[in-house]
């Protein structure tokens, strides 16, 4: 028989006949002829079936040809009976005489084994017994000519012929069946036109309905499935004849196996994309839109660019990463960087689905086939090589990380295929450039100068291209399989067994790189990627409009809009709500990922377990910097907190925060890292879940308001905050008096020592008894108390924060207050109050509002808008007066002394409630232009407020005017009165409305005597044995930022705050009211929220959309902020030592431009430098001769120096280091807070006195005390 590699033009012929019992006298070695009538006359000798070709005598009607039916019957079982009984009754006998070596010439003839039963009988016994085993179902007699072994005949190297006729018969029932299923001329059966109409989906509209018309009656529709299921059929082929070759010796007959692969894709290829063109034919000459609605074509043309988008991601994909990793091998490899390669020995990526997929099915016949002695085909592995004549005709293919590359290739270039053969189908007939395409035809060259011009659009152009990327395709996939079949599978096998593979098994090794490929592969000319077609596919998927803009407003509004879903294409109300429910999940998600990731670094990376050792002086570390641009000087500059490499100090609060709860070890950093990345997989597949369509959630229960609040005021608020309570009292409060309470002691610590005895007996007060008392040390048992609901008011002595007894009665009474609003509203049941009836109610008698609330249920409970602009109205006053507190009211310990962090809360806090609360009038506005109804809201405050907008606007338009010029008046007055040199003559303004509202609350510095400052009030007496002890104490001090005493400065800031205000919000609310329309454009809401001018042909006026309006007021926003952080920042520098030592007593009252610029640098640039000595409490401890060298803790501190406590307040340790420069004969000190290492020093050198001669002639470093309350300084070191 012809071999070798190199025959590449040998034919399948030679094979078939053999196969089909056809041989002729060979002395020595089997040669195989061509057949008389070619592969299709042997197909016909061998079926025994010279059956006459039908006449032509009259041609069918056009009733036969639509007989769908009658045609599937006719068609499955016709031919396959015959192949059965050719295989078994010829084929099996004379192969079986041929491998056994009988001489041809002494092999019957096939007629004779068909004539003569007992020739049969002698290779096949139960050919003796004839159909009885059939009829009395003992189908197992015919096991020796009906085989299921496996495998392949280790003389022939193809499939065993026993088992190739067991398929057939299988094959021959089933077809038999099936030919047997549809409804004929009788009526028995099942009709295909009531199969395809029955099959609808919850996406597909219509279903399948109308397609059996389009079936019988357009042939260019059927001749498009049938190419294409028998394109995908011959690819099978493809891959079958070398996997599972049917024939024998094809296996060794490498240059067929790689000829026919060859023929069968390109074959495959050409049908497919031919199935593309006749769909495209069919779509411009025979599709009726009017006759087609809401059917699954339909749909699917109405869904063609959301298609086509998809798919043009994935090519992007593909072809980004694919190429990527081929790009990243051959820049390692030429770089000299094996290690840094994908291969199979360094960075490996393993096609772990193709080996699972290969591993199943070499494990399948243990399970499904007991009596299989092999896999379905060796490829699969599990098996050993089988040989024939001493070449490999087949073995267990590896799959390694070169396949994993060249597959992503295949997948790159045919979903590319795909994608453009696609794009000509569903937009055969139209698109947004030629709307009217079907009218120009299949193919044509442009739509004329007339119409645009433009070219290359017509369905058969896309047929062309797809051609060329269907070469594509194939071109790498016959590349592939010779180059792997050469290097791991064709060879020749020694008598020893050692198996020499064509190429040396290179393909792993080299197939990695473009340059491999050119090079070892001798091919020298790789495909050049036509991005044409995935370019004329773009960005945003969601918007058919802004897909085809040709301008950079395609990519601009595409992110703009990408958010807005009410704008995007095929948009219900139903799938907007389910898509912003599920996006909240995705949001929780982040959440709680973002939370965790704070956990995690810091327990990786941070210092937690050193600060809480001593939380005042250790500068907690929120991570490492990895950053390769730092260089020697900067490693050191940021190696700080005790760390041994460069890293950032947490100034966001969370050590602090973590301390109070409880958390002391890492270890409890990483449990509750881990819990909360548990919770973000939860919400993520709570939200993957709820898009779902068995789980998504119906419009109506998006609407349920009253339930949706209860859920939220119980289950939310007053749930959680009844839980937060119990981590307080459980886990929190213990661990202040240092108590370690985790789930392994959760059940056997009481927190309180009387249990839950006072609860059920009424005696809460006993609850509140024995607090922890003024000299209670925070984490340890030393004063504390066993109290756990509280109402002490102040701050804790030590950690000047608030009592944690207090603030776990705080939100114990929270929870109780939303658990029983939560039961306010009605729901299901018929029980509590309506809130339709409570806003319909809402009428004052004065009628001055009109209609009141009426129609306001409806109006906010329809619009997401309304809600979601009253939703950020809320929390943004709530985080601004969350930043208001958490300086003024700390809740962690120890985070009043933390002065940065302080200001960085605040300022954090601050600029998210200006962005918030800008955000809720943008939705307002939005909400104007898209929601509201004005016959709905006729004469109800809505529509009074936008009757009178004109006198709103006006009114806080004179505000702004007035707070605007006095404001800024008073301080161009004063800054003009400073550079004359009559500081006298500034104007000055005590702010006795804000003295008064501190003075009420408790302050007695003013002298108001009222309310709470008046010792002898009733106010005062009333309350005098619950809080106000504490409180007041806390109030009147000066060691906290309770209360600040405020005077003139306060009341220019305050003012300026308020010019700010009130400026943002006369744009907000201008651009909200007159959203809808204005004297200048009356129609603007026409417009919608967003648009640049209303056109030269109405006046060219821009600028005044709602939405320039909400950009103005960002601008404004920013502008208020800053001003209220100038105040945090004076704040900040007179909370610290240096400011105390001079007492700066006032806030600035003059303020230029420039001197605000100043007092921001000055703050940014030497914060960091005051900080440093806090980080480096070790320096002190080696510096100091005294007994400050054996401190080793915080608390070892109070024991040591406990005498040197105020007997008015706490003591703390503190360094002034004085740096003494010498410049041109005059000695300069600077005193610092900060030790002056040699970069401190070249950094003064080169920044203050460049150029200049200077020397540094000492440095004196001062240890004192200082207290808190009195500032009074006690000297405890001092050295040169």
């Amino acid at each position: 028989m012809t071999t070798g590699s190199s025959v590449y033009s040998t034919s399948i012929h030679h094979f078939e006949p053999y196969t089909e019992g056809f041989s002729v006298p060979a002395p020595s070695t089997y040669t195989a002829v061509e057949a008389p009538k070619g592969e299709f006359g042997v197909f016909l000798v061998s079926n025994g079936s010279n059956r006459p070709y039908r006449r032509k005598i009259r041609a069918p009607g056009s009733a036969h040809s639509q007989g769908l039916d009658s045609m599937s019957k006719h068609h499955m079982p016709a031919d396959v009976v015959t192949i059965i009984g050719t295989q078994d009754i010829v084929s099996g006998e004379i192969n079986q005489f041929l491998n056994a070596g009988v001489d041809p010439k002494e092999i019957p003839l096939p007629h004779e084994f068909i004539l003569n039963r007992d020739l049969l009988a002698q290779l096949y016994p139960s050919f003796a017994e004839g159909a009885t085993p059939f009829f009395t179902l003992n189908w197992s007699k015919y096991a020796d000519f009906l085989t299921f072994r496996g495998g392949l005949d280790p003389v022939t190297g193809g499939l065993w012929l026993t088992d190739t006729a067991h398929h057939h018969l299988a094959i021959a029932i089933l077809f038999l069946i099936a030919g047997h299923m549809y409804r004929t001329n009788w009526g028995i059966g099942h009709g295909l036109k009531d199969i395809l109409e029955a099959h609808k989906g919850p996406f597909t509209g219509q279903g399948h309905k109308g397609l059996y018309e389009i079936l019988t009656t357009s042939w260019h529709a059927q001749l498009s499935l049938n190419l294409a299921m028998l394109g995908s059929l011959t690819i099978v082929v493809a891959h079958h004849m070398y996997a599972m070759p049917p024939y024998p010796y094809l296996a060794t007959d490498y240059g067929t196996q790689l000829s026919l692969f060859t023929h069968h894709m390109w074959i495959g290829g050409f049908l497919i994309v031919g199935a593309a063109a006749h769909a495209a034919i069919f779509m411009v000459r025979d599709y009726d839109p009017t006759t087609r609605y809401n059917d699954l074509l339909d749909r699917v043309l109405r869904h063609r660019d959301a298609i086509i988008s998809h798919l043009n991601w994935a090519c992007i994909f593909l072809g980004f990463h694919s190429f990527g990793l081929y790009i990243h091998n051959d820049t390692m490899s030429a770089l000299g960087r094996p290690q840094d390669m994908f291969s199979d020995t360094a960075i490996q990526l393993q096609p772990v689905f193709a080996q699972w997929i290969q591993n199943t099915h070499a494990l399948a016949p243990g399970a499904t086939a007991p009596g299989a002695t092999a896999s379905t085909s060796l490829t699969w592995g599990g098996g050993d090589l089988v040989a024939v004549g001493g070449k490999v005709a087949l073995l267990p293919i590896p799959l390694g990380t070169a396949d994993f590359l060249v597959h992503h290739i295949h997948a790159f270039t045919i979903h590319v295929t795909v994608l453009i053969l696609l794009k000509g189908v569903l937009f055969a007939r139209s698109s947004r450039l030629i709307p009217d395409k079907a009218n120009l035809g299949f193919r044509f060259p442009c739509d004329g100068p007339g119409r645009g011009g433009t070219c290359q659009v017509s369905a058969w152009d896309h047929v062309f291209l797809g051609l060329f990327w269907m070469y594509n395709a194939i071109s790498v996939v016959i590349f592939h399989f010779s180059w792997k079949m050469q290097s791991d599978v064709w060879g020749s096998i020694s008598d020893q067994g050692v198996v020499t593979h064509i190429t040396g098994g290179n393909f792993a090794q080299s197939s990695i790189t473009i340059n491999g490929w050119l090079r070892d592969f001798l091919w020298a000319q790789a495909s050049q990627e036509d991005l044409k077609g995935i370019m004329a596919l773009r960005f945003p998927r969601f918007s058919q409009g802004l897909a085809q803009d040709p301008t950079t407003r395609r990519i601009w509004f595409g992110i703009a809009t990408a958010h807005d879903f009410e704008s995007h294409d095929d948009i219900t109300e139903e799938r907007l709500y389910q898509n912003i429910f599920a996006s909240h999940f995705g949001q929780l998600a982040i959440i709680f990922l973002w939370t965790s990731g704070n956990l995690f670094h810091v327990a990786w990376q941070g210092n937690f377990e050193s600060w809480v050792q001593d939380p005042l002086h250790v500068r907690p570390i929120a991570h490492a910097i990895w950053d390769p641009h730092f260089g020697q000087p900067a490693v050191e500059a940021f190696t700080r907190g005790g760390a041994l490499g460069p890293v950032n100090i947490a100034y966001s609060g969370v050590y602090q925060w973590w301390y109070t709860i409880g958390l002391r070890t890492n270890e409890d950093l990483y449990t509750g890292a881990l819990f909360l990345l548990f919770i973000s997989a939860i919400s993520l597949i709570a939200g993957w879940l709820h898009l779902q369509p068995k789980w998504k959630p119906s419009v109506s229960w998006f609407k349920n308001a009253e339930s949706r609040l209860n859920h939220h005021l119980s289950g939310l608020f007053g749930v959680s905050s009844l839980a937060w309570t119990g981590h307080l009292v459980h886990v929190a409060i213990p661990a202040s008096r240092g108590e370690y309470v985790r789930w392994n002691n959760f059940l056997d610590v009481l927190p309180h020592p009387q249990g839950l005895g006072p609860l059920f007996t009424g005696q809460w007060n006993v609850y509140a008894q024995n607090p922890d008392s003024s000299s209670h040390l925070f984490g340890t048992s030393q004063g504390a108390g066993t109290a756990i609901l509280t109402l002490l008011g102040g701050f804790h002595p030590q950690t000047q924060s608030l009592w944690l007894t207090d603030m776990a009665h705080h939100h114990l009474a929270i929870a109780f207050l939303f658990l029983i609003a939560g039961h306010m509203y009605r729901t299901n049941f018929g029980i509590g109050h309506s809130m339709k009836d409570l806003l319909d109610a809402h009428i004052p008698p004065g009628g001055r509002l009109g209609r009141g609330h009426k129609g306001l249920y409806d109006t906010i409970n329809n619009s997401i808008h309304f809600q979601l602009g009253l939703a950020l109205a809320s929390l943004g006053v709530i985080t601004s007066l969350v930043a208001q507190h958490m300086y003024s009211l700390p809740a962690y310990a120890f985070i009043a002394q933390d002065f940065t962090t302080q200001a960085a809360l605040y300022t954090h806090h601050q600029y998210i409630a200006g962005f918030i609360m800008t955000g809720a009038f943008a939705h307002g506005a939005i909400f104007f232009i898209r929601d509201y109804n004005p016959e709905q809201n006729e004469d109800n405050v809505l529509a009074r407020m936008l009757e009178h907008k004109e006198a709103i606007i006006s009114h806080l338009s004179w505000a702004s005017l007035f707070l605007g010029f006095h404001t800024l008046g008073l301080y161009v007055h004063n800054d003009v009165m400073l550079a004359f040199g009559t500081p006298e003559k500034q104007i000055l303004i005590e702010p006795i409305f804000a003295q008064w509202i501190q003075s009420a609350h408790g302050k007695t510095s003013y002298g108001f005597d009222i309310l709470l400052s008046s010792t002898n009030g009733p106010a005062f007496n009333a309350g005098r044995s619950i809080w106000l002890p504490g409180w007041l104490n806390a109030i009147n001090e000066n060691s906290n930022s309770l209360f600040l005493t405020i005077g003139p400065g306060d009341f220019l800031v305050h003012h300026a705050i308020a010019l700010g205000l009130h400026t943002t919000t006369l744009i907000l609310v201008k651009g909200a009211l007159d959203a809808r329309g204005s004297k200048l454009m009356p129609d603007k809401k026409d417009f919608g929220y967003s648009f640049p001018c209303d056109g030269p042909g109405r006046g060219g006026t821009c600028d005044i959309s709602a939405w320039d309006a909400f950009y103005l007021a960002v601008f404004w926003m920013l502008n208020t902020i800053g001003w209220e952080l100038i105040e945090t920042l004076a704040w900040a520098h007179e909370r610290t030592p240096l400011a105390n030592l001079i007492r700066w007593r006032d806030k600035p009252v003059a303020l230029s431009i420039v001197q605000a610029r100043l007092v921001g640098l000055a703050h940014f640039s030497r914060e960091k430098k005051r900080q440093k000595l806090e980080q480096k409490y070790h320096l002190i401890r080696r510096s100091s001769k005294k007994e400050i060298s054996k401190v080793r803790s915080l608390s070892d501190k109070w024991e040591i120096y406990g005498k040197l406590q105020s007997p008015r307040g706490i003591v703390h340790l503190h360094a002034f280091i004085d740096v003494v420069f010498q410049l041109e004969g005059q000695e300069l000190t600077i005193e610092t807070l900060d030790y002056p290492d040699r970069y401190f020093v070249k950094w003064f050198m080169h920044v203050c006195c460049q150029g200049d001669k200077i020397e540094l002639v000492r440095i004196k470093i001062s240890l004192y005390f200082i207290s808190m309350i009195d500032d009074h300084r006690r000297p405890l070191y001092h050295s040169v």
